[in-house]
């Protein structure tokens, strides 16, 4: 929660990207609890965690938020890859006030 009261939720979607794997979505919500703006995506979407034959799903998300409002988004990820490997890890996002995604660490 920001200064303001302003907050983020975040959720796992399953197959609303790919049939058959979760994805992150956040929605930023204002103090009265009036959605701001519309839900979006978090994690990445590419090639070796989600499309073609392999497939990731991106799970168990947790958000923190600034008194300014900039905020992060974390989960852990698991899948295979293009070489058949099975694989698990954690991403995160930062977002600068009103949702200006900062580079994405991996």
């Amino acid at each position: 929660m920001d200064a303001v009261g302003d907050f983020v939720v975040t959720w796992q979607s399953f197959g609303q990207v790919l049939a058959g794997y979760y994805d992150i979505y956040a929605q930023r919500y204002s103090s009265s609890g009036a959605a701001l703006g519309s839900e979006f995506l978090v994690n990445p979407v590419t090639l070796n965690t989600q499309l073609g034959s392999t497939g990731g799903s991106f799970v168990d998300e947790s958000v923190a938020m600034d008194a300014t409002g900039d905020f992060v988004v974390g989960w852990q990820e698991y899948g295979k890859n293009t070489t058949g490997t099975y694989y698990s890890g954690i991403g995160a996002q930062r977002y600068q006030g009103r949702l200006w995604p900062v580079r994405m660490r991996r």
